[in-house]
């Protein structure tokens, strides 16, 4: 779409560029899922296993705000994981109550394969931006991400 800039002056502009930045995100969400698909987990559970990966041994609640699931979900995902030896539940040696999970040797070893193939993935996905229009698209997030916009 080099070279096709397309004025936004109206509320419908506005409204029409949103479904565009939706709709492309939604098809790049999808082809990210499909990548990691291969793995024979699911985005989320790569998502917790890179959480795992970074910060240790992991309770439950930090795991759900980290992935803004209920605690509930991340048990269902967790339970999956354990079930493929991917992590493991262990006690916190100082709260008998709080339980913590932890990956795994194979856990590690899966992840490690995964951010090879996720990191080829974002990099023939970003290949067609020059370093400008990275460092706008980047800036661009970045201020949408902070705005602060009553929801209804």
């Amino acid at each position: 779409m080099e070279g096709h800039s397309k004025k936004i002056r109206t509320q419908n502009d506005k409204l029409e560029l949103w479904r565009e930045i939706s709709n492309g995100w939604r098809q790049i969400t999808r082809l990210g899922e499909k990548n990691i698909s291969c793995l024979g987990i699911c985005t989320t559970e790569f998502k917790i296993l890179r959480i795992l990966q970074d910060e240790g041994p992991t309770p439950m609640a930090r795991l759900s705000d980290a992935t803004v699931l209920t605690q509930p979900a991340i048990t269902s995902f967790v339970d999956k994981l354990e079930l493929q030896r991917l992590v493991r539940r262990d006690r916190d040696r100082k709260d008998r109550r709080v339980i913590r999970i932890a990956i795994t040797g194979k856990g590690r070893a899966l992840f490690r394969r995964g951010l090879r193939i996720h990191s080829q993935f974002v990099t023939g996905l970003l290949s067609g931006l020059n370093e400008a229009e990275l460092s706008r698209f980047s800036t661009i997030m970045r201020k949408l991400s902070s705005v602060e916009v009553p929801v209804k």
